[in-house]
């Protein structure tokens, strides 16, 4: 009797575990420990990472954390410093240390410019508009 006991609560816990997963299909991993936030399929995120090392001169715990937009389909940075961003649709607009950086998630078209005005008026004009904006600690 014990043994079918265990095998049942053996079994209810790979089903209450399985249950738990993130089902979501996504091509890209979404939400690892360096993830700030991850956007339409994942392939476009905003991670946390170190800008020096812990042994650099340069290190400073206070300063050191920055929020870099990453491409994971390229493997690439798009955006070294990301300060602030808004998603409006399948749209992120990026303010960073680079300039502004307007990403469409879904087709994967990227459009980066450090001069506001060399968007088209529409896009400048959304940039321009200090609400919905999420800072970044």
């Amino acid at each position: 009797m014990r043994k079918i006991t265990s095998l049942v609560l053996f079994c209810f816990i790979l089903l209450f575990l399985s249950a738990c997963q993130n089902n979501q299909n996504s091509k890209y991993p979404m939400y690892g420990r360096d993830t700030y936030k991850a956007f339409g399929d994942g392939r476009f995120a905003i991670l946390i990472s170190e800008k020096y090392a812990y042994n650099s001169p340069e290190y400073n715990p206070n300063t050191n954390t920055v929020y870099s937009l990453f491409d994971q389909e390229n493997q690439q940075t798009i955006e070294i410093s990301v300060y602030k961003y808004k998603e409006i649709e399948s749209y992120l607009y990026i303010v960073g240390e680079s300039g502004y950086t307007l990403v469409n998630y879904i087709s994967g078209q990227i459009e980066q410019h450090n001069i506001i005005d060399k968007f088209s008026q529409d896009v400048s004009k959304i940039f321009k508009d200090e609400s919905n904006y999420r800072i970044i600690p």
